[in-house]
């Protein structure tokens, strides 16, 4: 039952699917309490906030992924004089933070 899901949420053991339809249950939920005109329970707006903070964290952390790999593949085509005075620039860089210890 939802009610028991979302009152028993542990992040950890849903998959995002998972957290995406609870969310949209409570949403439902919530919505239907309002147009009822009846107060909602507490543990629907925290399972809500909780959900929404997954959701979004999990979100982030695959953009970020994502991201990553995007700059590993650009950087994968770069013509390697460029990269060699990137890796002369860092070296030079390092060589002086070295020095002034």
């Amino acid at each position: 039952m939802l009610t028991d899901r979302l009152k028993n949420i542990n992040a950890d053991a849903i998959t995002m699917e998972e957290a995406v339809e609870l969310f949209a249950g409570a949403k439902g939920m919530l919505d239907t309490y309002a147009s009822l005109q009846v107060d909602a329970p507490d543990f629907l707006e925290s399972a809500m906030k909780a959900l929404k903070r997954e959701i979004r964290n999990r979100n982030h952390d695959n953009l970020s992924q994502k991201l990553s790999a995007a700059k590993r593949s650009r950087e994968s085509l770069k013509p390697a004089e460029e990269k060699r005075k990137e890796l002369d620039t860092q070296i030079e860089a390092l060589e002086k933070q070295l020095a002034v210890e």
